[in-house]
């Protein structure tokens, strides 16, 4: 439970402390009085984004302590502070973050500097903030999946599953590759069995490459011996003034010459 809480300079409060007692603890004051600055506080040690004006006027740096009891600490929360070279003294953990008016600032946890990666991993185990609207959260079935799992005590065991599943999704790609693999290997394998078919029915010879380089030497020189015959054609029979028609003239004329003899 959180046992003291103090703010110093930031925003509207120059500085403010509060022992919590055991149990339900509430704070009220007009509109104004600084309780949603309170609510602020507690979200920068949760890790939230610091912003320069949460510095209050005049000040250099804004300051925000908390400290907590911890007798029967939430599930993980030894476990994530284990992971930041932290650890629970005498059952009790104090938080402090530091907002510097020109920006910079610092934070530690248990009196150890730490970053703000570290709080919002480690902090928010033991800070919770709901609103007048998280109650719609009840409605998730994820959310209430999580509060079940929490209650159990199944952490190491959902620890353990998500690895399992991590596996399952390594060994499922990898069946997909070698499947990828199967399918090529049969088509190539078909491939290969056709052009094995071809040959066998080709039934080649030796020196069957020779011989069909020297056909194909023939087929192309009767390709041009035919152009050339077309070509010859062309030129004595076709156009105006073809030769074979004017050798057809010729021979009619030694003719009519010949009968008149």
């Amino acid at each position: 439970m959180l046992d003291f809480l103090a703010i110093r300079d930031f925003a509207v409060i120059a500085d403010a402390s509060v022992e919590f007692s055991p149990g339900f603890n509430v704070l009220t004051g007009e509109t104004g009085a600084g309780k949603s600055m309170i609510v602020s506080a507690l979200e920068l040690l949760r890790g939230e984004r610091a912003q320069a004006h949460f510095v209050r006027s005049g000040a250099t740096s804004a300051v925000v302590e908390a400290q907590f009891h911890l007798g029967n600490p939430p599930p993980g929360l030894l476990g994530k502070l284990a992971e930041h070279g932290l650890q629970l003294d005498d059952a009790s953990l104090i938080l402090e973050r530091v907002i510097a008016a020109g920006g910079k600032g610092r934070q530690r946890i248990g009196g150890r500097l730490t970053t703000t990666g570290a709080l919002s991993d480690v902090v928010p185990l033991i800070i919770e903030i709901s609103s007048q609207h998280d109650s719609q959260r009840l409605l998730s079935a994820g959310f209430a999946l999580q509060v079940l799992d929490d209650f159990a005590g199944l952490e190491l065991l959902l620890a353990d599953l998500g690895q399992r599943l991590g596996e399952l999704d390594q060994l499922a790609a990898r069946q997909e590759e070698l499947e990828t693999l199967s399918r090529t290997r049969d088509q190539l394998r078909e491939t290969l069995g056709f052009t094995i078919k071809e040959l066998v029915e080709a039934d080649l010879a030796p020196g069957e490459h020779d011989r069909l380089v020297a056909r194909r030497k023939r087929i192309s020189s009767l390709r041009e011996i035919i152009e050339a015959a077309r070509f010859a054609e062309e030129t004595l029979s076709l156009g105006e003034e073809a030769v074979l028609d004017r050798l057809h003239a010729v021979i009619a004329r030694l003719s009519k010459v010949a009968e008149a003899e």
